[in-house]
């Protein structure tokens, strides 16, 4: 089995292969399954049969090519089998996964396999932990544990209180807290739980107590919430000003703080997401400090990092503008967006002007779209998981430690896919953490925190 990555050559080198002959002339179910951290697995008929390792990112794959099962398209080896069911995964199956998929046979047509045999959504998170969040943790947080009881950890939950286990699986009945819930003991002092709110968490316990998080969080289920919601978050204004620097090597810090509004706190802190909105004034000064940014840039020697070409032809600026756009709107454009920007440098090369005119324009769009002044997340609008790609890491260790976007050493992990591998983040981190950017992030953290006391 191959794969191409940025880690082998062009044929999918080194490859995973089996140590023996493991499939015959009948009917074979064959899964070929890699991971975010590289690890490559064989399976045949619901068996694993060998592992690998497939190194890298799947950057240099090209996505002009098309989808071919025994060279159909050209005819050279002609395939003398026969498929019955050929899936494609955004990610890679569990064994379990495997095994149910083995079970349902070959000749499974009305929906995908996986459609048929996924678990379904996650009913503790979706409608266990909003209860034990905003009916419980007053009481049995880490912080109050009354009895000794703390109902948001689920090591602590199952090993229970100073009466005995509140939550024994499969046995409702036995179990203290569903006693304490059925009889009104519990919440204590407190309107009771509603009858379909009990039946919900002694349908849980009987059906024996399945805790997916480790931790319940009870701000994120705070009045029935969805867990799985996540705000768009705009860059702070330091956020922004340090972005820049990174991303441009410009400074802002005079200019930025002048033109936009001030990020007001909401629970202590000025980067609370929900509350990072965007106004008129917001809009106006962005384009203005777009503007100021690429007036102060030597754009001529910027350009030069992504093309050393000149030319207004459309394969030319379709290159620079996906390797000028990966660096910085910190992640790979899609087809749609570089359509959209390569119709600025038409409009400049129909009413000669230079390539430098054209890159300025499209680096001053760049500042301004929402990839640049958000910090995006891919997600499925029905709430399913999604995987990240491979700088989505990259970003959220940056912001949280610094404060601002990827340098190259970062961006470069990311982009060989070494930021799955949790040794590799961790040495990342500790890197980031020695810079001087850690240490001012950090001041600005305890600064907030305390509510502008700052540490000197």
């Amino acid at each position: 089995m191959r794969l191409r990555s940025s880690k082998t050559n062009s044929n999918g080198i080194p490859s995973t292969s089996t140590k023996e002959i493991v499939v015959s002339e009948k009917l074979s179910h064959i899964v070929y399954t890699r991971d975010r951290q590289g690890e490559t697995h064989v399976c045949v008929d619901g068996k694993e049969t060998t592992r690998g390792k497939a190194l890298g990112s799947l950057s240099n794959w090209n996505k002009s090519y098309r989808l071919s099962l025994g060279d159909e398209f050209n005819g050279g080896r002609e395939w003398h089998g026969e498929l019955r069911l050929v899936a494609i995964y955004n990610r890679a199956l569990k064994p379990a996964s495997v095994n149910k998929n083995y079970d349902a046979g070959p000749d499974v047509k009305s929906k995908p396999v996986e459609r048929i045999t996924q678990a379904g959504p996650d009913q503790f998170a979706l409608r266990v932990a909003p209860i034990l969040a905003n009916r419980c943790s007053e009481c049995h947080d880490a912080l109050s544990k009354e009895g000794g009881l703390d109902l948001t950890h689920r090591k602590l939950a199952f090993a229970g209180g100073k009466s005995g286990p509140a939550i024994i699986p499969g046995k409702a009945a036995e179990s203290l807290l569903i006693q304490s819930i059925q009889n009104d003991d519990m919440p204590h002092e407190r309107a009771p739980l509603l009858p379909e709110e009990k039946k919900i968490l002694t349908d849980w316990v009987d059906s024996g107590a399945k805790w997916s998080l480790d931790f319940v969080d009870p701000f994120l289920f705070l009045h029935g919430g969805d867990f799985r919601q996540r705000y768009v978050q705009r860059l702070t204004v330091d956020e922004y000003i340090a972005t820049v620097s990174t991303t441009l090597g410009v400074d802002i810090a005079q200019e930025a703080p002048m033109a936009l509004p001030k990020d007001l706190r909401a629970d202590g802190f000025n980067n609370t997401a929900y509350n990072l909105n965007v106004d008129l004034k917001h809009i106006e000064a962005y384009r203005g400090l777009a503007e100021q940014i690429v007036a102060k840039m030597d754009m001529a020697a910027f350009a030069r990092r992504f093309t050393k070409k000149r030319e207004f032809t459309d394969n030319n600026v379709g290159a620079f503008i996906e390797n000028m756009g990966m660096w910085v709107l910190r992640g790979p454009l899609s087809e749609q967006e570089v359509i959209a920007y390569r119709s600025i440098s038409t409009t400049l090369a129909s009413s000669s002007g230079s390539f430098e005119d054209a890159a300025s324009l499209i680096l001053q769009t760049m500042l301004q779209s929402p990839r640049f002044l958000y910090r995006i997340e891919n997600q499925l609008g029905d709430g399913s998981d999604w995987p990240v790609n491979e700088y989505e890491p990259a970003c959220q260790v940056s912001y949280i430690l610094w404060g601002s976007s990827p340098d190259k050493e970062l961006f470069e992990a990311a982009k060989n896919g070494l930021l799955f591998d949790s040794k590799q983040l961790a040495k990342q981190a500790d890197r980031m953490l020695k810079d001087e950017r850690a240490n001012e992030r950090a001041k600005q953290f305890v600064a907030q925190w305390l509510k502008d006391l700052y540490l000197r």
